[in-house]
């Protein structure tokens, strides 16, 4: 089986931007990745191919800020390599959800990443450092995602 990293032509990343709107007002948009290099938000898709899984990471443009979204343990050493080479500045590692299919790269990427920080639902049972709920954001530079609990 080849194996390769690929980038992501992802048109569902539902995306405020900072700062925060006026209290009962969201507003948020679609980007494919077209729009969102004019709009200074950077996305790579990567992928594991031992447990078929995919990791995210996203960047501000201007600030190098970045997340990255699910990141696999197997594949730990290629992502912090690919942020460096990038220059970016990783700031926080997300887990969708508990995942049976492989075991998360957060904790390895904590002990070599000074300053990074975990998030997971707080559904989840999970430990993080930030214990996500709908609604919640998380924000890197100029961009927020907007936390959405899709039980089951």
């Amino acid at each position: 089986m080849m194996c390769t990293a690929s980038i992501l032509n992802l048109c569902a990343i539902s995306i405020d931007r900072a700062p925060p709107r006026p209290a009962g007002t969201v507003s948020s948009r679609s980007f494919c990745s077209r729009i969102a290099m004019r709009e200074g938000l950077f996305l790579r898709q990567l992928y594991e191919c031992s447990s078929c899984t995919y990791t995210y990471l996203l960047a501000d443009s201007d600030s190098a800020d970045a997340v990255i979204i699910d990141p696999v343990l197997e594949t730990v050493e290629r992502d912090l390599l690919l942020v460096n080479q990038l220059g970016l500045n990783l700031k926080m590692a997300v887990n969708t959800h508990c995942h049976a299919d492989h075991i998360t790269g957060t904790g390895q990427m904590k002990r070599q990443v000074t300053g990074l920080r975990s998030a997971i639902s707080r559904l989840s049972g999970a430990k993080a450092d930030l214990l996500l709920a709908d609604g919640d954001t998380i924000a890197f530079g100029r961009h927020v995602l907007m936390v959405r609990e899709t039980p089951g």
